[in-house]
C-alpha cells in the first residue's frame, strides 16, 4: 500500500468525492478517465475489482456503468518480492496477517513410534515414559480447553466470582478455594516445615526480682519479619531459581504469611518489605480483622516497600509515631530510600509505662558500608529523642528490622557495644555480607556531613529548646509535645554545631562514632549444641544472619551484670524466651527459602519480654 497516493485513497471516502465521481459517469462521452483526474488511482473508477482494496464496493450506478456482481474480496498472492517472505494471503475476512518467516516457526510435535509400529529392531520405547508423556500431554491439552478464552459466559462469572471470593484469605471458603488451587503442585516439591521450638532463657519468671514499690512486669511478644516485596521478588527472580514458579505467586504465598502470623500471635509486629498496594488492600485490613493497628511508611522514591509496625490495640496503645526517612536532597551519601518507623507505645494496664519500639530496613548493597552507618545514626537519633523522658532518663527501646549486616560485622558491633573505630576500614567490610572486599575505598572522616545535624555520638546537636510536633507525627491528647518531632523538622529546629575537628583532640576519638543506647540481641546467633550458625535468610546467593530484635536489658535480667547495661529505674526490659532458629543443613533439606510452607526467603523472629511496671 506504500505504492498509492494518500490524498486519493482517504478523498474517495468522503463524500465530495462520490459527487465528483457521479458528475463524471453521467458523461456519457468519457472514454476513459485517465485524463479527467491525474491525481485519482484508474482502478477507483473502473468495474475491475481493485487489487487490494477489501472495503472497496462499487456504489452509484451509472448509465454506462454496470457493476459485477458482490464476490467475497480474495485475491491472488502478490509476488514475494512485493512484501517479503513473512507475508502471508489477505482476504476480507483477516485483513493483512503478518507472521514470522518459516524457518522461525517452531516444528510442530512430533509423535513417537510405538514398538508395534517401529520393525527396526533394537528400537523400542519405554514404556513408562510412553504412558507419562501420554498422561502429560493430555493434561495440558484439558488445561487448553478449560482456558478462559474458550469458556462460556457462565463458566467465566464463575471463575471470577471463585476468584473474588478467594482474594480474602481470612474466609474459610477463600482460604480453602485458594488452597484447592495450588494443590497440583507436584509432590516432588512437597517439603516438610521446619522445625523451630521455643527457647526459654535461664532467668524464669520467678527469678526476677521486682524493682522497690514496683508490681508485676508486662509480658509481650515481638516478632520481626520480612515478608519478602512481590515487587522485589519478580525484579530479582534470580535469586529464587531453585523454587517452584507456584509458590512464588503472590496468591500463594499471602495467605501463608497470614497464617504464619495468625499462627505466632504476636503482640508487636515489625514488618519489612510490605509492599504498599499489598498492605492497603489485603494486608491491613487482614490484620485489623485480628485486632491490630498498623502504622506504615512506605520507601521515598519510586519504590513499592515500606515498613510497618502492628499491635494488638487490647494490650497497647500508641503514644507517638514518627516515620524516618533517610534520603537527603543534595546529599551524595544519603540518597537511598530506605526508611525506618519509631513508634512509642503504652501497656494498657499501665499506661504511665512506655517504651520505644523502632523498626527498619538499611540498604542491602555490600559494599556501602558507609551508607549504612550514616543511615543507622539517623534512626539511632531519632530513636535517642522519642526515648528520652522529662526527668532525663530513658524509656526501654526495642530496635528490629532487616539490618543487611552479619552477627559478626562492624556494623553489628557498633550496635551492641554503643563505639566503632573506623579508621583504615574499608567501606565493602562493614557489614560483613561479603568475605573480602571487593573495593579498596575506605570510611572517611566525618562519616556523614555536617548539615545533617547529627553528632559522632549519633544524636541531634542541641540549638533550640522548642520542639512543636510537626509532620506526620501522631500523638496521643495530653501527651508532652516535645518528645516527637519529625526528623526533618527537627532538624531545621536544630543549630548545625557539628564537633569539628579540635587540634587539642585525640586524633582516635575523631575517628570514632558511638550511641547511648545499650542494646542487647535477643538471639546467641550460633545453635546449641553444636555451635553451627543461625540463619535468618536463605536464597540461592547467600544464606546468613541479617535480621535482629535488640533490646535495652535491665540489669538483673541483662546477660551483662555490668550497670553500664542497665536502665535507671529497673525500666529496662528483660527477654523471657524466643523462638529458636536453624541452620543451613536445615534449609538444605527444604529446599531453601521460600518453599510450600515458608512463603519468604527470610525466617520471622520472635521474642517475649518483660516491661516492670513502676
Amino acid at each position: 500500500m506504500s505504492r498509492l497516493p494518500v490524498i486519493p485513497l482517504g478523498s474517495y471516502l468522503f463524500p465530495q468525492t462520490r459527487s465528483a465521481l457521479g458528475s463524471i459517469r453521467t458523461t456519457a462521452t468519457a472514454p476513459a478517465f485517465s485524463f479527467s483526474f491525474p491525481y485519482y488511482p484508474q482502478h477507483l473508477y473502473t468495474r475491475a475489482p481493485p487489487p487490494f482494496y477489501p472495503w472497496f464496493a462499487p456504489t452509484t450506478p451509472a448509465p454506462l456503468y454496470h457493476p459485477p456482481p458482490l464476490i467475497p474480496l480474495r485475491f491472488l498472492r502478490p509476488p514475494p518480492q512485493f512484501f517479503g517472505r513473512s507475508f502471508r494471503q489477505i482476504c476480507s475476512t483477516n485483513g493483512l496477517r503478518m507472521e514470522r518467516p518459516e524457518t522461525e516457526r517452531e516444528p510442530p510435535p512430533k509423535r513417537r513410534k510405538s514398538s508395534e509400529e517401529n520393525n527396526t529392531a533394537g528400537k523400542c520405547l519405554n514404556r513408562e515414559k510412553d504412558v507419562e508423556r501420554t498422561k502429560h500431554s493430555g493434561d495440558v491439552q484439558s488445561q487448553r480447553r478449560t482456558s478462559p478464552k474458550q469458556d462460556s459466559g457462565a463458566a467465566a462469572e464463575a471463575r471470577t466470582k471463585e476468584q473474588v471470593e478467594g482474594s480474602n484469605p481470612w474466609t474459610a471458603t477463600g482460604a480453602e478455594k485458594t488452597s484447592a488451587h495450588f494443590n497440583h503442585v507436584r509432590a516432588a516439591g512437597d517439603v516438610p516445615p521446619l522445625q523451630r521450638h521455643w527457647e526459654p532463657c535461664p532467668l524464669r519468671r520467678s527469678d526476677v526480682p521486682l524493682p522497690p514499690g514496683g508490681s508485676a512486669g508486662f509480658d509481650f511478644t515481638v516478632m520481626s519479619y520480612n515478608i519478602l516485596s512481590q515487587d522485589l521478588l519478580v525484579d530479582n527472580s534470580y535469586l529464587y531459581r531453585h523454587c517452584d514458579p507456584l509458590v512464588l505467586l503472590w496468591e500463594y504465598r499471602l495467605p501463608r504469611i497470614l497464617r504464619e502470623i495468625q499462627a505466632h500471635d504476636a503482640d508487636i509486629l515489625c514488618l519489612q518489605e510490605v509492599q504498599e498496594d499489598h498492605f492497603i488492600r489485603q494486608i491491613r485490613p487482614a490484620l485489623e480483622a485480628l485486632g491490630y493497628q498498623c502504622e506504615y511508611k512506605k520507601r521515598t522514591g519510586y519504590k513499592s516497600d515500606g515498613c510497618a509496625v502492628v499491635f494488638k490495640t487490647s494490650r497497647l496503645s500508641l503514644l507517638s509515631a514518627n516515620p524516618v526517612e533517610y534520603f537527603r536532597r543534595g546529599d551524595t551519601l544519603l540518597d537511598r530510600d530506605n526508611v525506618g518507623l519509631v513508634v512509642r507505645l503504652s501497656p494498657a494496664s499501665d499506661p504511665a509505662s512506655s517504651f520505644c519500639v523502632a523498626n527498619t530496613h538499611l540498604l542491602y548493597n555490600p559494599r556501602r558500608g558507609d551508607i549504612k552507618l550514616a543511615q543507622l545514626a539517623i534512626l539511632l537519633a531519632e530513636v535517642k529523642r522519642m526515648s528520652r523522658l522529662p526527668d532525663g532518663s530513658t524509656n526501654p527501646v526495642l530496635l528490629c528490622g532487616d539490618f543487611n549486616s552479619t552477627p559478626w560485622s562492624p556494623l553489628y558491633r557498633f550496635l551492641t557495644t554503643g563505639c566503632l573505630d573506623y579508621k583504615g576500614m574499608p567501606i565493602g567490610m562493614v557489614s560483613g555480607q561479603e568475605k573480602h572486599s571487593r573495593t579498596q575505598r575506605q570510611l572517611c572522616c566525618p562519616l556523614w556531613s555536617k548539615t545533617l545535624g547529627i553528632n559522632s555520638l549519633c544524636q541531634y546537636q542541641e540549638g533550640n529548646s522548642d520542639c512543636r510536633p510537626q509532620g506526620d507525627v501522631q500523638e496521643k491528647p495530653g501527651e508532652a509535645s516535645c518528645e516527637s518531632p519529625t526528623v526533618e523538622g527537627a532538624i531545621s529546629d536544630l543549630t548545625v554545631d557539628d564537633d569539628a575537628p579540635n587540634p587539642s583532640q585525640d586524633v582516635s576519638q575523631r575517628w570514632r562514632v558511638s550511641h547511648s543506647l545499650k542494646l542487647l540481641s535477643s538471639y546467641d546467633h550460633r545453635l546449641s549444641p553444636d555451635g553451627r550458625e543461625e540463619i535468618t535468610t536463605c536464597h540461592s546467593r547467600t544464606a546468613i544472619t541479617v535480621d535482629y530484635i535488640l533490646y535495652t536489658p535491665d540489669s538483673p535480667a541483662g546477660p551483662s551484670p555490668s550497670s553500664s547495661s542497665s536502665l535507671p529505674g529497673g525500666r529496662g526490659l528483660q527477654l523471657l524466651g524466643r523462638l529458636s532458629l536453624v541452620g543451613l543443613s536445615e534449609l538444605e533439606q527444604v529446599n531453601g527459602l521460600p518453599n510450600r510452607n515458608h512463603s519468604s526467603d527470610h525466617l520471622p523472629l520472635l521474642a517475649r519480654f518483660r516491661l516492670l511496671q513502676r
